[in-house]
């Protein structure tokens, strides 16, 4: 089953009563920085380990919610994340050692408003940390 909506992060701990859901398709509220936060790990933590498919655009990304994407998708097989900005911060560690995303084939990147953002202000630990177990078949940055 897919799912795609707009959202609030408080809308999303409401997800959990979803079981059948296979692919999500979230876009938050752009200008809310609080988003993805506690309500999207509410529902990651519930429902991730049968999620093939994320998709979330948002304002701001963190390394900490790729983290527990990682940690609770375990069958993750395309993620995709936009977002304006990318907020990583001093406490934010990412082991270099894991087992997470093994399934994964498809990482679709988007950080501001061209690939230069990336290149320039875009953690190389973070996309280590990413492609650390993955099968890739297709990476879109």
């Amino acid at each position: 089953t897919n799912l795609k909506l707009r959202v609030a992060d408080d809308d999303v701990a409401g997800l959990v009563r979803l079981q059948k859901v296979k692919s999500v398709e979230l876009i938050y509220h752009v200008g809310n920085i609080q988003s993805p936060g506690p309500g999207t790990l509410t529902f990651l933590t519930a429902r991730g380990d049968v999620l093939t498919s994320l998709a979330l655009y948002c304002q701001n990304m963190t390394p900490v919610m790729l983290r527990n994407i990682a940690e609770t998708c375990t069958n993750l097989e395309y993620l995709w994340f936009r977002s304006n900005h990318f907020l990583p911060s001093v406490q934010d560690e990412l082991k270099l050692q894991h087992n997470y995303l093994k399934n994964l084939s498809t990482l679709y990147l988007r950080v501001g408003l061209n690939e230069l953002y990336v290149v320039q202000h875009f953690p190389q630990n973070v996309l280590s940390f990413l492609l650390r177990n993955a099968p890739l078949k297709e990476l879109i940055v």
